[in-house]
């Protein structure tokens, strides 16, 4: 039975992902999103795993690398020393992990931990060392059960889950160094309403001053941009928030 394989270079093994039949059906599926919105169903296929990791891996980690770079530049010698545990939530296939590691060991430094959060079991695309929790990622699971992390990230998180900066929050509490969170324009935007509430809230119970900083990522600007045979609609919307 054909089948395809993804390849783990650090144990030089390849594990297998998914049939031709099913790869097949998760190609529709992903062109289901010119017309439609994707749902957790089709985020469990795993025809659609395999090619949402193939047409979008690259391109989520080159944002989060981007975004890493950005925030670096604000961070003090001390919180750049001080990274050793990296969440990401929603993770998918752990794309912004893979930036985050590339990014802290041009820098000479190591994380400890990298932890990858989401609600449909990507296992099988994460690197041995990394630690997936296949978890459903509401206010209790970050308020109680979420590994405490130097750095958050939150790449195109919550789409189906309703207004993103309320789980924003509950990290606050962790004391993280960082929360980066990349999404379109309209779901910054929400965030931004809320920040200055937020940051009052949290300083009363503690003496840190959150700053932020929003920008737009520079690629893929045209409204229609071709990946893997398909055209991905408003790429050209991705933007960056920022607190540290």
């Amino acid at each position: 039975m054909l089948c395809f394989l993804v390849y783990e270079r650090e144990t030089r093994k390849f594990r297998r992902t998914c049939t031709l039949k099913k790869y097949k059906d998760g190609q529709t599926r992903f062109h289901n999103y010119l017309t439609n919105d994707w749902i957790h169903e089709d985020y469990d296929h795993p025809g659609f795993q395999f090619y949402y990791y193939k047409c979008l891996f690259i391109r989520r980690a080159i944002f989060a690398y981007d975004a890493i770079k950005t925030l670096w530049i604000y961070l003090n010698d001390d919180q750049k020393k001080s990274v050793r545990r990296v969440c990401s939530l929603g993770s998918g296939p752990g794309a912004e992990l893979v930036a985050m590691e590339h990014f802290l060991k041009e820098r000479h430094v190591t994380p400890f931990k990298m932890y990858g959060v989401d609600f449909s079991n990507w296992r099988q695309y994460y690197r041995s060392y990394y630690s997936f929790l296949h978890e459903k990622i509401d206010r209790f699971f970050l308020q109680h059960e979420c590994p405490s992390s130097d750095i958050f990230i939150l790449s195109y998180f919550s789409r189906n889950l309703g207004r993103i900066d309320e789980y924003l929050e509950p990290l606050l509490t962790k004391n993280p160094t960082a929360i980066i969170v990349i999404n379109a324009n309209w779901y910054i935007r929400e965030v931004l309403e809320r920040i200055d509430e937020l940051k009052q809230k949290h300083s009363q119970h503690s003496q840190r001053h959150w700053h932020v900083h929003t920008y737009k990522l520079p690629y893929f600007k045209p409204v229609y941009g071709k990946v893997g045979g398909v055209y991905m609609p408003t790429i050209y919307s991705t933007k960056v928030l920022l607190m540290y």
